[in-house]
C-alpha cells in the first residue's frame, strides 16, 4: 500500500479564483524554498523512484476540494508493492491543510488521493514519502500557487 504525504504534490498545479473576497493574502515570490518543484514529476532523494501526478479537477478552486493521483515508477515499471504517505503544507506559514488527505492505493502502482482542499492563497508545498518491503523510505515534493 502507498500512503502519500499531499503537501509536496501540488504546486506545480495553479489554483483559480471564483473572485471572492476571502480575507487571505498572497505572498511575493520570495516565499518561496529554493528547492521549489513546478514540474509534475520528480524523483525521490535516494533515486529509487520517480513520481508524477496530477490534479483532478485540473485547476484547483480556493477552498474546494480536489483529488490527486500520483503515479509511483521504478526503472522497471510502476511499482505495485510501494506504500505512499502525503501531506500538503504552505512553508512560509508552518502549516498543513484543515483536511486530512486520504491515500488509496489502486494496486496498479498509482494512488488516489481525496480529503485535498488549499483554504489559502499562495504558496503550497506537497510532500511525499515512499516506501517498499525493500527499500527505506524516501521523499519527493512538488510546489504550487493556489488560487491566484
Amino acid at each position: 500500500m502507498l500512503r502519500i504525504s499531499m503537501s509536496a504534490l501540488l504546486f506545480a498545479t495553479g489554483c483559480a479564483s471564483d473572485g471572492k473576497d476571502t480575507a487571505h493574502h498572497h505572498h511575493n515570490h520570495s516565499d518561496i524554498p529554493a528547492d521549489a518543484n513546478f514540474s509534475q514529476e520528480a524523483s525521490t532523494e535516494g533515486g529509487s523512484w520517480v513520481l508524477s501526478y496530477q490534479t483532478i479537477p485540473e485547476v484547483i478552486e480556493l477552498s474546494e476540494n480536489f483529488s490527486v493521483v500520483v503515479s509511483v515508477s521504478t526503472e522497471d515499471g510502476l511499482d505495485t508493492g510501494a506504500t505512499l504517505n502525503l501531506l500538503a503544507t504552505m512553508p512560509a506559514h508552518d502549516h498543513a491543510m484543515n483536511t486530512e488527505p486520504i491515500v488509496t492505493p489502486n494496486g496498479d502502482g498509482t494512488f488516489d488521493v481525496g480529503g485535498m482542499l488549499f483554504h489559502m492563497t499562495g504558496h503550497w508545498r506537497i510532500d511525499v514519502s515512499v516506501e517498499s518491503p525493500d527499500t527505506p523510505a524516501e521523499r519527493a515534493w512538488f510546489d504550487t500557487i493556489c488560487c491566484n
